[in-house]
Order: C-alpha cells, then structure tokens, then sequence
C-alpha cells in the first residue's frame, strides 16, 4: 500500500471482522475448537467459509458472548 504509514491502518477494534485464532485467543481456546464451533453452528458471527478461511463479524460476535464490540482481549487488561 504505497502512500500508507503503518499506524494509519486500522486497530483490531475497528475491523470488522476476525480470524478464528483471534476468536479463540478470546475464547481461550484452541484455534480447533474454534474452528469446530463454527462448524458446528455454536460461533456468534461466524459468517460462510471465504474458500478455506472462516471469518467472524466481531459486532456480532461480542453481543453473542455477551461482551461490547470494544472490549479488551484478557491479555490487555490490567
């Protein structure tokens, strides 16, 4: 991206959408079990496969579990 400084790109809490490692940091769970949640049906936000990539709406995702859109991954919080 020619023209972009790197801290103009956007934060995680502003995109809006995650990986399945980044659901199952938050879930703290394994990426697999993540993965199987979708899969399941069991994963709020999980949207269809993107060829061999499964994506998350995080809005949809943290009202599922109950938290706000921009809350802060356990690893951040003091």
């Amino acid at each position: 991206m020619r023209g972009m400084h790197w801290n103009s790109l956007p934060s995680m809490e502003d995109t809006p959408l995650m990986t399945l490692e980044e659901v199952a940091d938050l879930l703290r769970v394994s990426p697999e079990t993540a993965r199987r949640m979708a899969v399941n049906g069991e994963l709020p936000g999980a949207l269809p496969k993107i060829g061999n990539v499964w994506r998350v709406n995080r809005r949809r995702f943290m009202a599922g579990i109950g938290e706000p859109a921009n809350a802060e991954s356990p690893e951040t919080v003091a």
